[in-house]
């Protein structure tokens, strides 16, 4: 009985999302003009292009122009266009106002700082590759290699989430600790340090999520109360969607959230973690995060990939751990050293990347496959995962 009624409420969910979207442009149809407004997001970088959250009175606009640009919130900007699908393609772009705050200038620094330190270190190609690994800077990549992790499903990996945070955090307590700093410092120190952390990347909404999941559960030790995940995911979701509620339409939002609940769910189920094994853990959440992410990115994307299982097994270990050391080497007088340990590992993550992507695919048109062929598989996983009875553990 409690399967079906969340399973009746996610297919509610899912419909709202996938059928009910607002006002959406149709596709094709171009609107010229001039717009004015604030920029509310940090600048995405991509090769030869650059994207940003404008706000424009009372509605928000997708941005994205040639060139890098070095945009940051509260600045003003006067763009000038035409709109392309859910995009408003700019062919001038004027600065009005710069009313960035020290924050978000000193974080962009910080970024930037990171980058250069990455190509001194490893080199042009394989810096592109730490950039993108660790601080969430895609920019540098070749057209190809990015073609390349989208076909393999591995084009996550270059997208600060979860497993930055966490792997983050987990790096950041295990040296306070060894400096014997008191616990409940740790955690304001860590909570700090990652907050500076998802600003650097952009303060996007997988790394709001995680930081949040993350604040909630050490909460819980202060309080000397159980964590709850279920609880965590949901109110950082809720607070990232006060600040920019558009997000709930935007497959970035949709892909981050849906994961992320699925893995939570199936782990919280099966009483599967890193405690008990974690590469039982790592090969379960490859294979996991694939059968939650995929059919809704071939809803959004028209592109069906079976070898993502696969490929997220081969190489989610390997990616912790270039992450980390790539973090590590970002330290003077150490990222020499560093570097010779990671360009064999970057070496066989290229690898399966290319060979992921020779791999055929199903590309869907969007619109071929119903909306609700979609919700009737979410609502099947929620009710397999939460209408079965959970495993007891041996005592």
């Amino acid at each position: 009985r409690s399967g079906l009624w969340w399973s009746g409420l996610g297919g509610m969910l899912a419909w709202a999302i996938l059928g009910f979207q607002p006002a959406p442009v149709v596709e094709g149809v171009r609107l010229t003009g001039t717009y004015r407004g604030t920029v509310v997001s940090v600048a995405d970088q991509y090769r030869g292009y650059s994207a940003v959250d404008l706000r424009v009175g009372s509605s928000f606009v997708r941005v994205r122009a040639p060139g890098v640009r070095r945009w940051l919130p509260g600045m003003e900007l006067e763009v000038e266009g035409s709109m392309v699908g859910r995009t408003f393609r700019a062919v001038q772009v004027r600065e009005i106002k710069d009313r960035a705050a020290w924050f978000w200038r000193t974080t962009a620094g910080m970024n930037e700082w990171a980058s250069s330190r990455f190509v001194q270190i490893y080199g042009e190609r394989d810096g592109a590759w730490m950039s993108a690994l660790t601080i969430n800077f895609p920019s540098g990549l070749e057209r190809s290699e990015s073609d390349e992790l989208r076909q393999s499903g591995l084009f996550h990996l270059v997208s600060a989430s979860g497993s930055h945070v966490w792997a983050l955090a987990f790096a950041f307590h295990w040296l306070l600790a060894l400096v014997r700093v008191p616990r409940n410092g740790q955690i304001c120190i860590i909570l700090v340090l990652l907050l500076i952390y998802a600003a650097m990347t952009g303060f996007h909404a997988p790394t709001i999520r995680a930081v949040m999941m993350w604040a909630v559960g050490v909460c819980a030790y202060l309080f000397r109360r159980s964590g709850d995940g279920v609880s965590s995911i949901c109110l950082s979701g809720l607070v990232w969607l006060c600040y920019r509620p558009y997000d709930l339409f935007s497959p970035g939002f949709q892909l981050s959230y849906l994961v992320s609940g699925v893995l939570l769910l199936v782990f919280l189920r099966l009483n599967a973690g890193p405690e008990d094994s974690p590469w039982k853990a790592l090969s379960l959440s490859g294979i996991v995060a694939a059968l939650g992410s995929e059919p809704l990115a071939a809803w959004w994307f028209g592109r069906l990939n079976f070898i993502a299982p696969l490929t997220n097994l081969l190489v989610s270990g390997v990616a912790t751990i270039v992450m980390v050391l790539g973090f590590v080497s970002l330290v003077p007088w150490v990222g020499e050293g560093v570097a010779l340990v990671v360009r064999p590992l970057l070496w066989f993550m290229q690898s399966i990347s290319r060979w992921g992507a020779m791999v055929p695919q199903i590309e869907l048109q969007k619109g071929i496959v119903p909306a609700w062929v979609f919700v009737l598989y979410y609502a099947g996983i929620l009710f397999a995962v939460l209408g079965s009875r959970p495993q007891k553990l041996e005592p």
